[in-house]
């Protein structure tokens, strides 16, 4: 299950876990044609409509994954919203978007999952966080301080699940070239950005190793590729 599919960091890891022969769920709020930017393993991918901001858009998310193939095994929360402004020019309308794409889901699509974990014997919960968290650009104090919850949620998940063989851990990325990145900073230079793939191919080893020694961390990626 992965949130925010059709798009940068979400599409790049829809396309790398349905070629590793994985059954993928993902959404969209409008119609996307995956055949138009996948051109293998289409089978494995399963697209809903649905909009994250509906209080009950990701539970249904879930359980439409569980009643058609009787389990969840993976979630990504990788949905994002940023608002760039400075403090002083964040509206409230801002702070309840950001809450609404940024945090709801993470939480109620983290619980939900949590529950049909443990009552499976384990799961894996990746949750996108940002180098915004410890160190955000100015202009970016609500989307760092969203980033820096799901850090410490992410913790949370991996000390309550330990004992149930449920691994969680956060990855704090940088600049990742997608287009959320353009939208909001235009003009950051392309040699400096990090590529989806390479989000992607750190998101698929953590999942397929899940190294409970590293549970609850958040593991950086940094370096450009």
């Amino acid at each position: 299950m992965i949130t925010g599919g059709t798009s940068g960091i979400g599409l790049a890891c829809v396309e790398k876990f349905a070629a590793a022969g994985d059954i993928v769920v993902t959404c969209a709020r409008s119609t996307f044609e995956f055949e138009k930017v996948v051109s293998d393993n289409l089978e494995n991918i399963r697209l809903l409509s649905c909009d994250l901001r509906q209080h009950d858009a990701i539970a249904k998310l879930i359980d439409f994954a569980v009643a058609e193939f009787q389990r969840i095994d993976v979630l990504i929360n990788n949905a994002a919203f940023v608002p760039k402004a400075s403090l002083g020019d964040l509206t409230e309308e801002d702070f309840q978007a950001t809450v609404e794409v940024n945090l709801k889901p993470v939480f109620i699509g983290s619980q939900i999952a949590f529950r049909y974990f443990k009552s499976q014997g384990g799961g894996t919960i990746i949750n996108m966080s940002s180098m915004a968290a410890v160190d955000p650009f100015p202009g970016f104090s609500l989307y760092g301080g969203c980033k820096a919850w799901i850090e410490t949620f992410t913790r949370a998940i991996a000390a309550e699940g330990r004992d149930h063989g449920i691994f969680c851990a956060s990855i704090r990325a940088g600049a990742v070239e997608t287009p959320l990145l353009r939208k909001v900073l235009p003009d950051f230079p392309n040699e400096q950005a990090i590529s989806p793939k390479a989000v992607a191919d750190l998101i698929f080893a953590t999942v397929n190793q899940r190294d409970f020694s590293i549970s609850g961390q958040a593991i950086p990626i940094e370096q450009v590729v």
